[in-house]
């Protein structure tokens, strides 16, 4: 507990330290899986989580994860088969699960986990992809 005085009240404030220790470990856990956690929102453009999962895989993560809640799953599922669409991505694991949300009302949403890794066609694709950007802010510079 530490003690502070407002106003000439006397607060307690609990400060957790197990939360600290659990926040470090799982810095530790993200460090050794080396897995990326895209987390996407039904007001986005599936086409920025795309692009965000295009960059990723291309600076060297083996996996990616994209994860949506609620009205989310569908832009998670757009993303994915944008991906695979393009041959960009497999997809390694599916989760789905219940996830307990706390506020006024308390109530359990639907996630969506998928998992992918670079497709055996990624870096052919992604180079196209990097030439064509290229050539659009050549074209853009120009006018």
């Amino acid at each position: 507990y530490q003690r502070r005085v407002h106003g000439g009240i006397l607060y307690y404030h609990f400060i957790p330290r197990i939360l600290k220790i659990s926040l470090s470990m799982a810095e530790e856990q993200k460090e050794n899986t080396e897995v990326d956690v895209v987390r996407v929102s039904a007001t986005r453009s599936p086409f920025v989580y795309v692009d965000r999962c295009k960059h990723l895989l291309h600076e060297g993560l083996p996996e990616v994860q994209l994860v949506g809640v609620a009205i989310a799953i569908n832009s998670v599922a757009s993303c994915v088969e944008i991906l695979k669409s393009k041959k960009l991505v497999e997809v390694v694991k599916i989760n789905t699960s219940m996830v307990k949300m706390e506020g006024r009302t308390q109530a359990e949403l639907p996630k969506l986990q998928v998992v992918m890794k670079k497709g055996p066609e990624f870096d052919a694709v992604y180079a196209e992809y990097l030439k064509e950007k290229e050539e659009k802010e050549k074209t853009a510079a120009a006018k």
